[in-house]
């Protein structure tokens, strides 16, 4: 008899381990013995699932099996950027799936058998992971992120950032299929009085799905009233008065800054993340040529012929910045933008893509008070012509 002895966790990181374990009772000396799984998928909410993979497996010396389906159901799913072109909260359906496996026992006596069915075990997968050593089954979801009804991401609540900073928090509705749910901001200002609004509006939540949150000043359109200096605010996510996602603060930055450059970065945890560079930048202009000799006739009356030419030249563009100062914990969750796959900046009203140059990164020493980090970084493109910036087109 065949039996399926574990599963992943109902909702799993596709970068954490994901793992099935089988059990025969067959005995091992039966021939052409091996099973057969086959993992079916869908994405976003749908119920269409497909199946993507088929998997042999041996049994060891006690009857056990394990099929790891992490890496193909992680390249199934893809990160989205968010719109440019209107804040609003947004489903992410490409960073959420849903998944299941067939099996069957064969042998050279039965070679096709029928496919038993694990459809009654659909597990839910997102984008995102965690450490090796902090891995441990489905305890981030079903211990940490119920605990602590946090957002996806590792930056800390309270942080500092810029009144023009771009900015998203990314949630993740854990209960079933829920309307009603509301953003709420509470806005505290310099004088102690506050003022709560609900700026955006947000979709009905579906279970295991990420929503894509706007929360800088800009975005959610946050203005003082005459006389009054914001001091910070929390973003919220509430049905009713249950609280879904706790509140997350941003304290407005006031120190003075010159051109700060701005970075959103995907998280390891599927969300999206910002650093502003502060201070004085290094930009710089790496260029690529390749210089070719050619035969040429001499020259006319108005021109040297060149017999040197650059047959082929590439721009890129490269900078150094720092965070500034920081507290130890922000300065923590800023080490996520080392493992992110994807990193951007705006310009143009675009999101241009950005390559990490930065090597080996020195950490705070243990009798430091007080934490910065430098982030060298390049366009994640060359270029063969040049526009200068501020150019919009």
């Amino acid at each position: 008899m065949l039996l399926v002895t574990s599963r992943p966790g109902e909702i799993c990181f596709s970068r954490d381990p994901i793992i099935y374990t089988f059990h025969t009772d067959q005995p091992l000396t039966t021939e052409g013995l091996m099973i057969e799984v086959a993992i079916y998928f869908c994405s976003g909410a749908g119920s269409d699932f497909t199946k993507i993979y088929t998997q042999p497996l041996y049994p060891d010396a006690s009857g056990n099996m394990s099929l790891y389906a992490g890496d193909i159901i992680n390249s199934l799913l893809t990160y989205s950027l968010p719109s440019l072109a209107a804040e609003a909260i947004t489903d992410m359906d490409s960073q959420v799936g849903r998944f299941y496996v067939d099996y069957r026992e064969i042998t050279t006596a039965t070679p096709a058998p029928a496919w038993l069915s694990d459809n009654g075990n659909i597990r839910n997968v997102i984008k995102g992971g965690t450490t090796y050593e902090r891995w441990s089954g489905s305890n981030f979801f079903s211990g940490y992120l119920t605990t602590t009804k946090a957002f996806l991401t590792w930056q800390v609540s309270g942080r500092l950032c810029g009144s023009g900073e771009r900015m998203y928090l990314y949630y993740l509705h854990m209960v079933a299929a829920t309307s009603g749910i509301s953003l709420k901001v509470r806005v505290v200002y310099t004088d102690a009085t506050e003022t709560t609004s609900q700026p955006l509006v947000f979709p009905i939540g579906k279970k295991y799905h990420v929503y894509q949150i706007p929360t800088g000043v800009e975005q959610l359109a946050l203005t003082a009233p005459t006389g009054k200096t914001i001091y910070y605010y929390e973003v919220s996510v509430m049905a009713g008065s249950t609280i879904l996602a706790a509140p997350f603060r941003y304290e407005i930055d006031n120190r003075p800054s010159y051109n700060p450059i701005q970075l959103n970065y995907i998280n390891s945890l599927g969300g999206m993340d910002s650093i502003r560079l502060l201070g004085v930048s290094e930009p710089g202009l790496s260029r690529e040529a390749v210089i070719t000799e050619r035969v040429t006739n001499g020259t006319n009356n108005s021109q040297v012929m060149p017999r040197l030419l650059n047959s082929s030249i590439n721009l890129t563009g490269i900078w150094t910045g720092n965070s500034g100062f920081v507290s130890r914990r922000e300065y923590d969750g800023y080490l996520d933008i080392f493992a992110s796959r994807g990193i951007y900046r705006v310009l143009s009203g675009r999101w241009l893509p950005l390559v990490l140059t930065s090597g080996k990164i020195p950490l705070p020493k243990s009798s430091d008070d007080l934490f910065s980090l430098t982030i060298e970084f390049q366009t994640g493109f060359n270029n063969i012509s040049w526009t200068p910036d501020g150019q919009n087109f």
